[in-house]
């Protein structure tokens, strides 16, 4: 942010010489009365079109917020998992569908087996609600992007299971993988359409399970990006509003700047036109 900061002194700097030079007063003796009449509207259009763009120019540079999810880690001893949460399975309705990515790996030194398994979560799920996953898995390179599903060419396979089938002592398996290798799971939710009474105060957890390599890790759609925080000492940026109310600031200033000295010359013109 500290670049912005520079920038928004750059800004400031840059617009305040822009509204000196326009409203500058100028040697009119030479000029005719007809040049003379026409001189506020000109200055006008001149006034109104420094801030203008400015402002422009200053909105171009505001920061914007990053759109779209960002991925989970869930880091055992080897076995690791990154899961692209699903904001939109903690508020289907009926008829609505939603997706959840996980890909699943290891980093162990000896190759063995992984195992993944679909279960509720810890608060039991309602049995009677109308809700099928289907869950399909494929092989994928460890570079491939999460939201870009499986690949082409990539052997897959995919099952059906409905909320019933899924509860939190029963593990339904996946798939069995190659720890050499990296495993793709796209679980997509479906509440039937006709389930408006049925959904009411229901609900549904799933977890999906990874086991190898002595260890089992876990993740679900509502788990959330752990982001560390930067450093005290390495934080030199300005607070994220800082800069733009620094920005907004200035141009409010150089608009107020601009309409006070159009309006003080204006004031003056019938003057100018009498002589």
């Amino acid at each position: 942010m500290v670049h912005l900061a520079v920038l928004a002194g750059g800004l400031t700097l840059g617009a305040a010489g822009l509204v000196v030079w326009a409203f500058w007063p100028r040697d009119e003796g030479a000029e005719d009365a007809e040049t003379r009449v026409l001189k506020p509207q000109q200055g006008g259009v001149q006034s109104l079109t420094v801030p203008l763009l400015l402002f422009a120019s200053v909105t171009a540079f505001m920061p914007s917020e990053v759109s779209g999810e960002q991925s989970v880690r869930i880091e055992g001893q080897h076995l690791q998992m990154e899961s692209l949460p699903s904001a939109e399975m903690k508020k289907m309705s009926p008829g609505s569908s939603a997706s959840w990515v996980v890909d699943t790996w290891s980093v162990a030194p000896d190759d063995g087996t992984i195992e993944l398994s679909i279960m509720s979560g810890p608060a039991q799920s309602d049995a009677t609600l109308p809700l099928v996953f289907a869950v399909t898995n494929c092989a994928v390179q460890l570079e491939l992007p999460l939201d870009s599903g499986c690949p082409d060419g990539s052997p897959w396979e995919t099952r059906e299971f409905k909320t019933a089938d899924l509860n939190a002592v029963k593990e339904r398996k996946i798939v069995a993988f190659s720890a050499s290798a990296k495993q793709r799971v796209v679980i997509t939710g479906h509440l039937v359409a006709d389930s408006a009474k049925a959904v009411h105060d229901a609900s549904a957890t799933i977890l999906l399970s990874a086991s190898g390599s002595g260890e089992t890790i876990s993740t679900s759609p509502d788990d959330t990006p752990n982001i560390p925080s930067t450093p005290k000492e390495e934080n030199k940026a300005l607070p994220p509003t800082g800069v733009e109310n620094v920005l907004l600031l200035s141009v409010i200033g150089l608009v107020t700047l601009a309409l006070g000295t159009l309006l003080a010359r204006r004031s003056k013109v019938p003057g100018d036109i009498d002589a």
